[in-house]
Parts: structure tokens; sequence; C-alpha cells
């Protein structure tokens, strides 16, 4: 009696995840123009070239999508590089400098790889002295900046310099909110570090940082908590799109946001077609393309289902 109860439990769980994932796949259809070969959550993208990469991730709890995949904008395809990245990472982070793409940090062990997006290679560079996860990063002026993240599981307000022609890094002013799963984005000759979670919960905190006077000054705050979401730069406004409310529970996001330098102010944008968070976003012209990432369905998936999780969409998001 006992093992026909739990057979006809688990038929029923089955049965009611593989019906709301069958809801879950026709949603996520929306708006999209593309479909990854490898399923993806945490990954990170770049667009150089007239072409969007993507880059690592997660496929599933214990898979990670090593691979880096291009989408080409002009011919709407979608290829496989043959380049792996060297450590697959996961809780990294993306930012371009000079043709090249720096993937920093990891889930496992301070890392920077240099891709070459021409020659399809990818090779080690030299690490920050102190690692950490989660962190973010942004190109200007040919350095990488990278900002925050998780130190011994505590959040920082670390900001590093680093300059992909010596190898060298240098320590910058901190931001004055630690935290780690932030956007970090380049505007009008400014960094701004927005969003992002501590070790209590999501933060909406707006900061902006002056490489030439080494300064940070706080700015008005998003309108929503939100972290590990899409940030991006569209002509001279900043969006951020989904995330999760905080990082400590499973509440995605389906609004976008853009904020205005010139009145230093936030507005609601039309929201996503769907809530979705762990993911990562590329301008190109007058679109956004939102690619990979985590819904709700997806999140309880993973606790019975060993197989891939990650979503596999790049979605067009207009923004004019």
């Amino acid at each position: 009696m006992k093992i026909k109860i739990l057979l006809f439990t688990t038929a029923l769980v089955c049965a009611v995840l593989g019906l709301l994932f069958l809801i879950n796949s026709r949603t996520e259809r929306q708006g999209a123009v593309a479909f990854m070969a490898l399923s993806r959550y945490n990954n990170k993208v770049a667009v150089i070239g007239g072409k969007l990469l993507i880059f690592g991730g997660l496929r599933n709890v214990r898979n990670k999508a090593e691979q880096i995949e291009e989408y080409d904008f002009s011919t709407g395809r979608l290829t496989l590089r043959k380049a792996v990245m060297k450590t697959m990472q996961h809780c990294f982070a993306v930012a371009a400098a000079r043709g090249k793409v720096y993937l920093i940090g990891s889930d496992q062990k301070g890392s920077v790889e240099e891709y070459d997006p021409d020659r399809d290679v990818t090779v080690s560079r030299k690490p920050s002295a102190v690692w950490r996860n989660d962190v973010a990063a942004a190109g200007l002026n040919g350095r990488i900046y990278v900002a925050g993240g998780f130190l011994n599981g505590k959040a920082t307000g670390m900001l590093e310099e680093y300059d992909p022609e010596t190898e060298t890094w240098k320590r910058c002013a901190a931001m004055p909110t630690p935290r780690g799963g932030l956007g970090l984005v380049v505007l009008q000759g400014k960094i701004y570090a927005i969003g992002g979670s501590d070790e209590k919960g999501g933060s909406a905190a707006v900061e902006e940082y002056d490489p030439s006077a080494d300064r940070w000054q706080v700015r008005a705050p998003m309108r929503h908590t939100r972290t590990f979401f899409g940030a991006a730069v569209a002509e001279n406004t900043l969006l951020a799109f989904g995330g999760q409310k905080n990082s400590q529970e499973i509440e995605f996001l389906q609004t976008v946001e853009e904020y205005s330098p010139d009145t230093n102010s936030w507005t609601e944008k039309e929201p996503l077609p769907y809530r979705l968070g762990c993911m990562d976003v590329g301008i190109y012209k007058d679109k956004a393309y939102v690619c990979g990432g985590l819904t709700l369905a997806r999140a309880i998936k993973a606790v019975a289902w060993p197989g891939d999780i990650g979503a596999r969409q790049i979605m067009e998001y207009p923004i004019r």
C-alpha cells in the first residue's frame, strides 16, 4: 500500500511539474528571436562587432555551460564557437576592452581569461590578488573596472582597476554600499554600480564612480530592489531588466526601469513578457537582447529534475 501511495505521489508530482514546464516553455517563446544550443542561467554577454557573445553560466545545479555562443544580429544566425572557457566560470563578470572580452572571477577560484573574438581563442591573464565571487565588471578607456562581490561570504564594496596592457591591478575607492550580484555599466564617462544584494537582502542602491577623481557619488535608487539582473546602456540612459528581488528568496521580477543621469530619476518601462532572473542583456541599435536566465517554473524544476533548467531564449526587447 505504501509503495502504491509513493508511486502515485511521484507520478502526480511529475505530471504537475511537466504541465508547469510546458506552460512555461510556451511563455518563454514570447519575444524570442533565437534559442541557444545550451541552456544557461547566471550567464554573461558582450556585444562586439555586430555580434552577441554569450559566456558561461549553469545548465543545471551540477553542470556548467563552458562553450561560447555567438548570435549574429545581421543574419539571425546562432553558432557555437570552438573556444572553451578554461575555468568553466560561474558567478563571474564580463567586460570588453580594445576588441577583447575579459572574463573575471568565478565560484571556484579567482581568474581572468581574455577572449579574442577574431581568433576565437581564450588565454589566461593575471588575476586579482583578492578573490571574490559575484563581482561586476565594466570597460572604460581600455581599462577594466571590477566592483563588489562576496569575500569569504560577506559583501564587499571593493573596486579594482585592471590594465590588460600591463596586466596590473590597482585598488580604487570602495563603493559606499557593499554588495554582490550587482550591475556595472559605463554611461557618459562615469561608472554606475546598480542594485545587488548583501547578506541581509536585495538592494536598490545606485552609485556613480568618476575614474578621473577616484570618487563615488550616491544617485537616486531604483524603484525596485534587484540582484542577478540585466543592466545595460542605451544612448544616454541606463536600463535595468528583471532579476531577483533578493538573493535569499526565489522571487523573480518582470519590471524594467530606465535611469536618466540628466534628471537623476528612474521611470518604469514596458515590462518583460514574463518574470525572469539570473540572465544578462546586450544592446544593439534600438533593441535589447535578453539571454538565458531562470523563471520560477525552472527554479522549481531543479528540485525534482536532474536535467537542464536554464533558459535558452534570446529575447528581443524594443527600447524605443
